[in-house]
Parts: structure tokens; C-alpha cells; sequence
């Protein structure tokens, strides 16, 4: 197996939503924030339109924001002074606090908690706190000894771990284990990005149920060695789940002692920190952090895996804008190894739509 740049990031692009609470406050007095919100389309045709639509307020939930189509989120006043501006649009999500609430509704409906069985997909039929994801991790260990053992990378700013399991299958001959390249998979890096650590759980449910019995399942654990860390960001994705009123929590909780809160974790890492698609305002949901590394939460990421000379890929998940994201996103230019990273996008992208009719769009994240 050629091994290939670390730097995997495919990636599905985020929502921006600013929600400034202090660490130690209790949930937020209005369980009901968004009333009345919608998101529209709508296609800046120059950079003063833009700015224009910027300056109405931060709720971009697009990935590319520049001149085209881009989705905003914007509450009654600021649809009015959207009106103001004459630039045409279309109302895409009538009620974005409707879905929130859809959403509540549906969670506390419950599910079958624990439900590990043989074959049993009831765990993923909801959502799921941080607590009953570390019960999961705990119960596949449980259940496969022989293959799965618990990791923690570390633990968040406020004291919570980064939990995960290590799959390693058994010696074979002329295949010792030790040898094997590993992968990682991790997620909820972003907060309110509930999908991905579900995604990243799942497939490590898929990977466990099916070893032995799955010829092509039971080659790649006896191929490589998998590692899963659903949830790297548990402070903040804990406190989306203190509230309706929190669900669009971003960052992590990080006290700026400015009367803002959070870092963005994913413009927190080290490589070419600080650059485009990074902001230095604390209260902006992209807010990069006084320092590369600043945050506990990155800091013992980066440890696993400088930790790890076996690594030999790296998909971290997030949500929203259907995109596969490869190096580089800090340059227009390209990794000498990115015909592999093109094979890549386009076999994902094409597996997703051949199952799910779903259309992704793969390249560089720079694009």
C-alpha cells in the first residue's frame, strides 16, 4: 500500500452560525433562538454584493463564500434589510427553528439505548449524546476482545476524553499485524455537526459486525489497522445537547475573556495556520485561536498521530455542502501525490451516488 499524505481531510464543508455563550452559564434563557429564521439562496454576482450580504450578519452556511450561489441564514430583520438590498434570492429552509424543533421532538421519542445485537441497527436510528457514544465504543470492546481495544487521545479543555477503539485483527501468515498501515477515522470536530460522529460510529459498527463473515470487510481489517475517534470536540458538542437553543454550536468552549467563546478547532491545527478561511475575531464561528495548537482538543490529536508512523490515512468527517476535500486548502497548488487523491475523490463520490443517488463533488479544498 503506497502511503500517502495524512493531510485526508474529506471533508463535508460547514454551516456558520454565531451563538456566544460563557463555559460555565446555564443553557440559554430562549430554548427557541431561531424563530422566524430562514435560509436563502441567493448568488452575489460582484464582491461589493458580497460584502453587502456579509454585512447583514455572519450566518453563512455555505462552504464557498465569494461571487455565486451561496446559502444564508437570516432572521426577520435581517431578511428585511437582505429585501433592502435588491439582490435577488430564493427561500430555501422556510423555518429553520421548525427543524430544530423537528428535530428535539424526534430525540425525545428515544431509541433503543444500548441497542447492540447481532445485526441490529436500532443504535442508529437516533442520535446520540456523548455519554451513550462512549457506552457504545465500551460495549464493542466488550463484545470483540480480540480485535477491539479502547483509546483515549487525551482529554478536552474541560476535562472530558477523546474516546475511540483501535481494530487490529489477529497475525496472519507473512502478515503480522505490527506491520499492517493504519487509518484513521475521526469526526465532530464541529459541535453541531451530530451526523459525522454517527457516520464515523457506524462505520466502525459495520466494520466489527461484519468481520469473518464479509469476504471484503475481512480483507481490509486483515489489510490494515483501523483507528475510530467519533467525537473530537466533546465540550462543544456536549453543550449542543444542553438545549434546543444550543444546537447550532460550532466551536469548542473555550473562554476568550473578551465576553466570547470558542475556538474552531478545525482552524486551530498548525500547518499553514492562520491563513485564508481563518478569522482572527474570537466571536466569528471560524475564529482560528491566539496560537496554532492552542487548544487541548487539537493538541492531543496532533499527538496521536505524530504518534503513529504506521499512519497511512486520515478522513476526518464533517458536514454539510456534499463535498470530498483533499490537499491543499491553503494553495492553489496541488500535492505531488494528488493523481492518488483524484482516484480517491472519484471512488468515493462514485460509490455514494451508485448507493444513494446522491451527487458529491470531489477535489482540493482550495477549489
Amino acid at each position: 500500500m503506497r502511503a500517502f499524505s495524512v493531510a485526508v481531510f474529506s471533508s463535508l464543508c460547514v454551516a456558520t452560525a454565531a451563538l456566544a455563550q460563557s463555559v460555565t452559564a446555564p443553557p440559554v434563557a430562549n430554548p427557541r433562538p431561531f424563530e422566524g429564521h430562514i435560509v436563502v439562496k441567493i448568488a452575489p454576482q460582484t464582491s461589493s454584493d458580497l460584502l453587502a450580504i456579509s454585512s447583514i450578519g455572519e450566518t453563512i452556511w455555505s462552504c464557498h463564500i465569494g461571487v455565486g450561489p451561496i446559502e444564508v441564514q437570516v432572521s426577520p430583520a435581517q431578511r428585511t434589510a437582505l429585501d433592502q438590498l435588491g439582490i435577488p434570492y430564493t427561500v430555501w429552509i422556510d423555518d429553520v427553528q421548525a427543524l430544530i424543533d423537528r428535530e428535539q421532538a424526534d430525540l425525545a421519542l428515544g431509541a433503543d439505548a444500548d441497542g447492540f445485537g447481532e445485526r441490529d441497527d436500532a443504535w442508529f436510528t437516533t442520535y446520540h449524546p456523548l455519554p451513550e457514544i462512549q457506552a457504545q465504543l465500551a460495549a464493542y470492546a466488550t463484545a470483540y476482545p480480540a480485535i477491539v481495544t479502547p483509546i483515549s487521545a487525551g482529554t478536552s479543555l474541560q476535562g472530558r476524553p477523546l474516546s475511540g477503539i483501535r481494530i487490529r485483527t489477529p497475525d496472519l501468515p507473512g502478515n503480522l499485524a505490527a506491520d499492517r498501515p493504519m487509518v484513521l477515522f475521526a469526526g465532530g470536530q464541529h459541535a453541531r455537526e451530530w451526523v459525522n460522529p454517527a457516520t464515523v460510529m457506524y462505520i466502525a459498527d459495520r466494520l466489527l459486525r461484519e468481520y469473518g463473515t464479509n469476504p471484503r470487510t475481512t480483507a481490509i481489517l486483515n489489510t490494515a489497522e483501523i483507528l475510530i475517534i467519533p467525537v473530537q470536540n466533546p465540550d462543544g458538542y456536549e453543550w449542543t445537547w444542553a438545549t434546543g437553543g444550543n444546537r447550532l454550536w460550532r466551536k469548542n468552549r473555550r473562554d476568550n475573556g473578551n465576553g466570547t467563546i470558542g475556538v474552531d478547532l478545525n482552524r486551530n491545527w498548525g500547518y499553514e495556520w492562520g491563513g485564508l478561511g481563518a478569522s482572527t475575531t474570537p466571536s466569528n464561528d471560524t475564529y482560528r485561536g491566539p496560537t496554532a495548537f492552542s487548544e487541548p482538543e487539537t493538541q492531543v490529536m496532533r499527538d496521536l498521530i505524530t504518534s503513529l508512523p504506521r499512519l497511512k490515512g486520515h478522513i476526518d468527517f464533517h458536514s454539510y455542502s456534499q463535498l470530498i476535500l483533499s490537499p491543499y486548502g491553503y494553495t492553489i497548488d496541488v500535492p505531488s501525490d494528488n493523481p492518488i487523491f483524484t482516484v480517491l475523490n472519484n471512488t468515493m463520490a462514485q460509490g455514494i451516488a451508485s448507493i444513494h443517488g446522491m451527487t458529491y463533488i470531489g477535489g482540493p479544498s482550495y477549489t
